[in-house]
């Protein structure tokens, strides 16, 4: 069976200031991975806005697989929760 975790005491200023620039290391490194998963979030939206307005405009799944590097069945992953909406919204 398992322990319980245990709380640690918080670090002593001595303790603070011994690890100072670990812990500035650690901070920095967080935030910089928090602002890479945003561009992510924001690049992946703009690809998918992208791919959408290919599509509408003829642009094949093969020929968007060979630009971006993948299979078709990616860029169809991209492209089916739109055309899912598209069809409810056709049905109404």
């Amino acid at each position: 069976m398992a322990r319980p975790h245990r709380k640690k005491p918080p670090l002593s200023p001595e303790q603070v200031e011994k690890n100072a620039k670990v812990l500035e290391i650690i901070g920095q490194s967080t935030k910089s991975i928090r602002e890479a998963q945003e561009s992510i979030v924001n690049l992946s939206k703009t690809r998918t806005e992208a791919v959408l307005y290919a599509r509408e405009n003829g642009v094949s799944y093969q020929v968007l697989a060979t630009a971006m590097g993948t299979s078709e069945q990616t860029v169809y992953k991209i492209v089916k929760p739109y055309l899912k909406k598209k069809e409810q919204a056709d049905d109404l």
